[in-house]
């Protein structure tokens, strides 16, 4: 609220946050500059990705042989990525690793979900889930345990 307060009346903003292309979103820098590691726009090379699933697969390993009948991976969208893809050169990690041959893992997918409908799932005061984002993701868990 502050930032738009901010972007509305003194037209600035704060080091924190980044503007939309079409200036209708603010979204925190750490999810949207190229230069933060934890951004969708930060670029993510195909050797990392690699590294990444072997992590995966190996924590999924890990938890396999302690006991757990099985592990899922679900990888949460951040704001930026669903609301406003083209704020930068979108990464795509999200569809990059679920759609990976080498992934051992099933995954829960709220990506392609969240995509359909991208306002529907996010506040937006902030970078949470609405009830509905939070439901969607509850929902495709409970029937991954109801069918086990």
């Amino acid at each position: 609220m502050k930032a738009n307060l901010n972007n509305g009346f003194f037209d600035r903003i704060e080091k924190k946050v980044i503007l939309s292309k079409d200036k209708n979103s603010i979204f925190f820098s750490e999810e949207s500059s190229p230069t933060d590691s934890h951004s969708a726009f930060y670029p993510f090379k195909d050797d990392e990705k690699i590294i990444l699933i072997k992590n995966i697969n190996a924590t999924r390993e890990r938890y396999l042989a302690a006991g757990f009948d099985e592990v899922y991976l679900s990888i949460i969208p951040n704001k930026v990525s669903i609301l406003s893809p083209n704020t930068g050169k979108y990464n795509q990690l999200i569809e990059r690793v679920q759609s990976d041959a080498n992934l051992k893992l099933p995954f829960i997918d709220t990506y392609s979900d969240f995509k359909k409908n991208p306002s529907k799932y996010y506040l937006k005061s902030d970078s949470h889930w609405t009830c509905e984002g939070r439901d969607l993701w509850l929902n495709k868990v409970n029937k991954i345990l109801v069918n086990q």
